[in-house]
């Protein structure tokens, strides 16, 4: 990992896009041109018109508070990893001030004793739990001389121990 030329750690609320219409507001983590969310809380995509947000295949409309004031809400569960966060304004996307959103899980830093404030750490730890986990299923591929479904080539195999 290079080292980061801007860090931000933990911020309440960024600006989202160039002309600051739109502000994410939520436990964030920013390094370069990545935006860090955690997985099971609640963000807020806070805009001064009427927009909606799209996050993967789902899209969420924002709700008008008062009349330069809306807001969509989100929130990521049982997922980390890379995701895709756009806003759409009248049916055009908004160009964002950020390349990559990533999800990250507080549980990896509560493994490895990171604190939440160090993000580039944090970051750091979900690598090294993302390379052991292909690692390990490469490695321990069941069905790599067979051409029978993974669930079937495990069904043959437990025949063969018995």
């Amino acid at each position: 990992m290079e080292k980061s030329e801007t860090r931000d750690v933990l911020l309440k609320i960024i600006l989202l896009d160039e002309d600051g219409k739109y502000r994410l507001k939520g436990k964030i983590g920013a390094i370069n041109d990545t935006v860090y969310l955690f997985e099971w809380q609640e963000y807020r995509v806070i805009g001064k018109r009427e927009f909606s947000i799209r996050i993967g295949n789902e899209k969420t409309k924002a709700e008008e508070i008062n009349e330069n004031t809306y807001i969509a809400t989100f929130q990521f569960k049982n997922y980390i990893g890379k995701t895709n966060i756009e806003i759409l304004e009248n049916g055009k996307e908004v160009s964002l001030r950020f390349k990559d959103f990533e999800v990250l899980s507080e549980k990896v830093g509560k493994i490895y004793n990171v604190s939440l404030e160090n993000t580039e750490k944090l970051v750091q730890k979900h690598e090294e739990l993302y390379n052991a986990l292909v690692k390990y299923i490469s490695e321990n591929q069941f069905c790599s001389h067979s051409r029978l479904p993974l669930p079937q080539a495990l069904e043959l195999r437990n025949l063969k121990n018995l």
